[in-house]
């Protein structure tokens, strides 16, 4: 799951507190000043879309699951998600400097062809290696980050800011 959550989020405990919470478990939140969608989006497939503003709970949450409208979400979206900043408020930037576990180039577009839900084929025409060498790099990234599986992979990589 990915969210972008206004700035203000983080002035509001309780609300910081439950993101924190799910974060733990699987969400990828970031936020951003004047968010012009309210969104969470479940494995590309399925979008929440809150209608409502403001901190009552009055506020309306539109569940999307055709795929010609989830596709239209998500291209907005991802517009937004890119603008934003992880929830962390950009922790990621530690003083400029680079660990030498820090992804290269190569990497990193590796790593957002994944996020984008890309199969290892097509990330191995994308980037002009073999499917072999991508599923290797795979492997690397895994162990430089400990990740169990690709999803977690994922998770560690976007706390970390390599996405």
């Amino acid at each position: 799951m990915r969210s972008v959550l206004p700035r203000s989020l983080r002035l509001d405990e309780r609300g910081a507190g439950y993101v924190r919470t799910v974060a733990a478990h699987g969400l990828d939140a970031r936020v951003t000043d004047d968010p012009r969608l309210d969104a969470t989006t479940v494995d590309g497939r399925i979008g929440l879309v809150r209608l409502a503003r403001g901190g009552g709970a009055g506020g309306h949450t539109l569940l999307v699951r055709t795929p010609e409208l989830t596709a239209v979400l998500l291209t907005l979206f991802e517009q937004v998600w890119e603008i934003a900043e992880p929830l962390g408020g950009g922790s990621a930037q530690t003083g400029g400097e680079e660990s030498a576990d820090d992804p290269s180039d190569t990497e990193r577009l590796l790593l957002r062809l994944l996020s984008l839900g890309v199969k290892d084929e097509a990330a191995a025409r994308h980037l002009g290696v073999s499917v072999r060498t991508v599923r290797r790099m795979i492997a690397d990234l895994m162990s430089r980050l400990n990740a169990r599986s690709r999803f977690q992979a994922g998770t560690l990589a976007s706390r970390r800011g390599w996405l």
